[in-house]
């Protein structure tokens, strides 16, 4: 549960978070698969 919903949308895609994640991770496509399913669920 987000505690804020549009806080997804203020991220820019631009990949710094994937580039100097410690852990290897993406969060930016994380984020877009969050978004994606939000506004699924709108619709």
């Amino acid at each position: 549960r987000l505690e804020d919903p549009f806080s997804l949308f203020r991220c820019r895609t631009i990949g710094n978070c994937t580039w100097v994640c410690p852990k290897g991770l993406n969060p930016m496509a994380a984020i877009g698969k969050i978004r994606l399913a939000l506004l699924q669920k709108g619709s």
